[in-house]
C-alpha cells in the first residue's frame, strides 16, 4: 500500500476517500451522487478516475453493481470526508435494549428485534429534521459542542473534552487527570498521555 499510494493522483485519492466515506461496498451512483457527477461527461471523467485504483486492486467492483476497497486503503482516513464511521458501525456492539431505550428516549416506538431497532435508530438519525430537533432539545453546553464538531474542518484538529468543557475554552487544564484525557466526540475510548 505504502509504495502504491504516492503514484496515485489527487483525484484518484479524493474519490478513494469518497467511498470509503460512502462505506464500501457502495453503488456507483451512490458514489457519483456524493461526488457530484450527474452528468454524462463527470460520469465518463469518475469512470476513468476509477481506473488507476482499479489496476492496483484498491477499489474494484464486485459484479453485483458495488464497488469494492481494499481494507488497507479504507484504513487510510480515520474520518473520511471528516465523518465518523456509518451508525450501524458504531453501534454494532449496542445490546438491543439498549437500542430500546435509544428509541424510547426520542420518542419512537422501539421495534422488536435488534437488527429491527437497529434499522429504524439509523432511519430517524438519517432525517437532517429529526437530528436537527434532538440537537434543539439538547442543554446549551452539548448544542454548542455539536455546533462546534459539526463547523470544524476536516483535518482540524479534534477538540478534547473534560469535566464536560472542551480544553481551550476557558476550563483549566490542571483539573484533568493526569493518566488520561478524553477523545474527541463521536470516538469511543480513552486517549492515554504519558506522564
Amino acid at each position: 500500500m505504502a509504495l502504491i499510494l504516492p503514484r496515485l493522483a489527487l483525484p484518484h485519492l479524493q474519490v478513494a476517500e469518497a467511498l470509503a466515506a460512502l462505506g464500501a461496498p457502495a453503488s456507483r451512483d451512490a458514489l457519483a451522487e456524493l461526488l457530484g457527477a450527474a452528468h454524462d461527461e463527470t460520469t465518463r471523467e469518475l469512470e476513468a478516475v476509477l481506473e488507476a485504483p482499479a489496476d492496483h486492486a484498491l477499489v474494484w467492483p464486485d459484479g453485483t453493481e458495488k464497488l469494492r476497497m481494499a481494507g488497507p486503503l479504507r484504513q487510510g482516513w480515520d474520518g473520511p470526508l471528516g465523518l465518523d464511521a456509518p451508525l450501524e458501525e458504531l453501534l454494532a456492539g449496542t445490546t438491543s435494549d439498549e437500542l430500546r431505550g435509544m428509541l424510547a428516549a426520542l420518542g419512537v416506538k422501539p421495534p422488536g428485534t435488534k437488527p429491527q431497532r437497529l434499522a429504524t435508530l439509523v432511519e430517524h438519525h438519517s432525517d437532517p429534521g429529526q437530528i436537527a430537533s434532538v440537537v434543539a432539545k439538547a442543554p446549551a453546553a452539548a448544542r454548542e459542542l455539536l455546533e462546534r464538531r459539526a463547523e470544524a474542518a476536516p483535518g482540524e484538529p479534534a477538540q478534547f473534552i473534560m469535566f464536560g468543557h472542551p480544553i481551550g475554552s476557558g476550563a483549566p487544564d490542571r483539573l484533568a487527570p493526569p493518566a488520561c484525557r478524553l477523545v474527541p466526540p463521536g470516538r469511543n475510548a480513552v486517549r492515554r498521555r504519558d506522564p
